[in-house]
């Protein structure tokens, strides 16, 4: 009964990060438009002399980090205000892993949510996984992300597992002072 007991409290302080998931973040900023204040007027213009910034978001219907993206998207009207290429890895997940590639990631594990983003869909730059994309859209709507962060999420797995520990410890340790 030790046995078990000791096995599984490894086994839970082991896999935390299991939990987690992997964020790969290789983060360059968007252009951003210049700002000219006219001598006349109080007012600022925004100059639109940079090229438009495409995204390919490669996304699966199955993921369920996919389908929280999503409706981030649909409630900023993400779709209609930002040029986002939506590509289903069902049918284009060959182009994933390319793109994965060309950016110096290991092709075999690259998951969805994926974003390449980049002047005129160049892809000169990439997001991985849920938060990095969320964080990427969320700057480009200027709008807050409403997701914890990561680091949030990590203090918050160790809490469940402090409590998991005790909800599974605990009558195991009452049941040996009864005896």
């Amino acid at each position: 009964m030790k046995k078990i007991i000791l096995t599984t409290l490894i086994a839970l302080l082991i896999t935390p990060s299991a939990f987690a998931e992997d964020i790969d973040v290789q983060a360059v900023s968007a252009p951003v438009p210049t700002l000219i204040s006219n001598e006349n007027t109080s007012e600022v213009i925004v100059e639109e002399n940079q090229e438009e910034v495409m995204y390919n978001y490669y996304y699966s219907p199955t993921c369920g980090w996919c389908q929280k993206l999503d409706n981030f998207l649909n409630s900023h009207d993400a779709f209609d205000t930002l040029n986002i290429n939506k590509i289903d890895v069902r049918t284009r997940g060959v182009e994933m892993v390319e793109a994965a590639e060309e950016h110096g990631i290991d092709g075999a594990s690259v998951g969805t949510p994926f974003v390449t983003y980049g002047p005129n869909g160049t892809g000169s730059a990439i997001e991985t996984g849920y938060y990095g994309a969320l964080e990427l859209f969320a700057n480009a709507l200027n709008v807050d992300a409403v997701e914890p962060t990561y680091e949030t999420d990590a203090s918050q797995r160790l809490i469940i597992i402090i409590l998991g520990l005790l909800i599974i410890v605990g009558p195991l340790v009452y049941l040996g002072l009864k005896k």
